[in-house]
């Protein structure tokens, strides 16, 4: 399996907190592109339809957030916490998951493209009906995880993963 690279942008900004530069990027109806952030916490909150191009997350809380219909595209997420976030519909692009959590996630009719999964723990993460292309997990433990009704085209690989009671339909 071939996957397209993840494609950070040389410099970043990293002087803005989340908050403000996500409150920005939505009154301007405007991707977020080119923010370095660490340690912040966005527990609960809602992206409905937000862009997030070229970033990068470090340690940053998301359990609980609305991702329904947002867009990632070239995006790195290094230890986030994604418990029991709803992204359903959502748009993945080469990104890179790095030990995040994403247990309870809920990633159902999402188009998943180039992305890797590395050392995730993502019980009972949900990919009904979700579109996975060139999609790798590596040391992920998926336990209980739904694979179930999978778009056609869909071609992706586990390398070293528990996947003790995992869904496939």
């Amino acid at each position: 399996m071939k996957m397209a690279k993840l494609v950070l942008p040389e410099m970043l900004e990293t002087g803005i907190p989340f908050a403000e530069a996500a409150s920005m990027a939505a009154a301007y109806d405007e991707p977020l592109t080119g923010y370095a952030f660490i340690g912040a916490d966005a527990v609960g909150q809602s992206f409905v339809k937000a862009e997030w191009k070229g970033c990068t997350f470090k340690n940053v809380r998301f359990t609980g957030a609305d991702f329904e219909g947002a867009t990632w595209q070239n995006v790195m997420f290094d230890t986030c916490d994604f418990s029991g976030v709803k992204a359903l519909e959502a748009t993945l692009q080469k990104c890179m998951f790095r030990d995040c959590r994403l247990t309870g996630a809920q990633f159902a009719t999402a188009g998943v493209n180039d992305v890797s999964f590395i050392g995730c723990a993502a019980d009972m993460v949900c990919f009904a009906e979700a579109l996975l292309k060139n999609v790798q997990f590596t040391d992920c433990r998926l336990q209980n995880a739904v694979f179930a009704d999978l778009r056609p085209r869909s071609v992706f690989a586990f390398d070293a993963c528990n996947l003790t009671r995992a869904e496939f339909l």
